[in-house]
């Protein structure tokens, strides 16, 4: 090979020098390209579970409305019989700043807010141990509705409050079959989180319960009373299957995905509610100091202390704490006059 010839060769190594850096360029540019396809690219889901809903507390809402059709606003929980036997009649001027206390003075007739303040914290704490192990035991254990409704059935002492609890039981399954059990099985999530996990399994062991149960309280109804029979009358107590509204509010709660904790407070909640409308129907208070009572702080807390001291209770525990409250109830009936059921 002549001089000339070498000096037109190409150098073979530097020419694969060049070509390997250009390779390794295009594959950083190539792992760069890629790095940020994948931050702008939504993420697959890595199974076909339900999204979680936006609006959890949607069930908690409906539960808490003072339309819900369960028919509390007949039922003063002794109120009315308490206030009539320690003579409490009228409404006294002061606001009923907070649980526990009333502020202002003046006006004619008993102590009006005092009346309330009294007899409240005595109902709430009668109430919380009567109800709430029935109600978290059935949230827990929604298959064992029939059992713990009968168990209620037997701890229940006073007739008139008996009575009341089963008038208001039967209203939830009632609500229950007719408006969110229907709803509920219109969102296709529900139906895939019964399949999924733990908890669909306890929410599709609900549903059956509550199934089954409001089943054999139409069947009772119908049986002893005749198949037109509507209820709502003084004989409602006579069920074979006794539908109590601790139970059951505990199995509906489970089954509209509400945590334990969150269905005893509504619960409780209700109840104090309840209490405090028909202080303002007996004229105990006016609407503005009703409101005051519900949003106090002592309210709230005293809720709070009462599912705390319930929750591990179970329910061969379960009893009337203030045995004065059986009384006051139980002589509703012999009212000479009244505007509520009990």
């Amino acid at each position: 090979m002549s001089p000339v010839d070498i000096l037109n060769t190409p150098n073979t190594s530097d020419t694969s020098s060049t070509n390997e850096a250009e390779i390794l360029r295009l594959k950083k540019e190539l792992s760069s390209l890629k790095q940020q396809l994948h931050q702008q690219a939504p993420s697959p889901s890595p199974s076909p579970s339900p999204s979680p809903s936006p609006y959890p507390h949607h069930p908690l809402l409906l539960l808490c409305d003072s339309a819900l059709p369960l028919g509390s606003f007949a039922f003063s929980s002794g109120l009315e019989s308490y206030l009539a036997h320690h003579g409490h009649t009228g409404r006294r001027g002061g606001a009923a700043s907070s649980f526990g206390h009333s502020s202002g003075s003046g006006g004619s007739g008993g102590p009006g807010p005092t009346a309330l303040t009294a007899f409240l914290p005595l109902t709430l704490a009668s109430t919380a141990l009567q109800t709430l192990p029935f109600l978290l035991a059935s949230h827990r254990e929604p298959d064992r509705l029939t059992e713990l409704a009968d168990q209620a059935d037997a701890a229940a002492v006073c007739h008139v409050a008996r009575r009341a609890s089963l008038s208001q039981g039967r209203a939830l399954l009632a609500v229950w079959d007719r408006a969110l059990s229907p709803a509920r099985r219109q969102r296709p999530e529900n139906r895939e989180a019964e399949a999924d996990n733990e908890a669909g399994a306890g929410i599709a062991a609900g549903i059956a319960a509550l199934t089954a149960f409001g089943a054999a309280v139409k069947e009772s109804s119908s049986t002893e009373r005749g198949d037109d029979y509507q209820g709502g009358g003084a004989d409602d107590a006579d069920f074979t299957a006794a539908p109590h509204l601790a139970p059951v509010w505990g199995a509906v709660t489970r089954v509209l995905g509400l945590a334990a904790r969150e269905s005893a407070y509504v619960f409780l909640f209700a109840h104090v509610r309840t209490v405090v409308g028909a202080a303002v129907r007996a004229s105990v208070l006016g609407p503005y100091q009703a409101q005051a009572v519900l949003a106090s702080d002592e309210v709230r807390h005293a809720i709070e202390v009462e599912v705390q001291r319930c929750w591990n209770v179970q329910v061969e525990d379960a009893g009337q704490c203030v045995p004065a409250l059986d009384l006051w109830t139980g002589r509703h009936e012999l009212l000479y006059s009244r505007i509520f059921n009990s």
